[in-house]
């Protein structure tokens, strides 16, 4: 069965080496309306697409900015607060010294 295929096929002729069916296939001419709707078209929706893509950018530029200095104070808090609550609770006992002298001298 495959033998009969095969030799069949090489009898076949490629379409593009017959006749065409139809003669004015050949006449291409481009449609000048067409071509004047169509450009502008494209050419409008290569800006608006530009524009977008350079705004998603600045999006995401400004939320990269804004992560980074959102980590960077949360690292600050983090050294910042132990070091301030010491701080705070040795002039809370510094005033409590200085308030229990105060009661008992006067």
């Amino acid at each position: 069965m495959l033998e009969t295929v095969a030799l069949g096929t090489l009898r076949a002729v490629p379409l593009a080496l017959g006749r065409h069916q139809n003669v004015d296939t050949l006449k291409v001419e481009p449609l000048q309306p067409a071509v004047g709707r169509v450009a502008p078209n494209h050419l409008r929706h290569l800006v608006v697409r530009t524009l977008a893509v350079a705004v998603q950018l600045l999006r995401v530029c400004i939320l990269s900015i804004l992560a980074v200095r959102l980590l960077i104070a949360s690292i600050v808090f983090v050294i910042i607060t132990p070091v301030v609550t010491i701080v705070v609770l040795h002039i809370i006992i510094a005033v409590l010294i200085l308030a229990g002298r105060w009661l008992v001298e006067g």
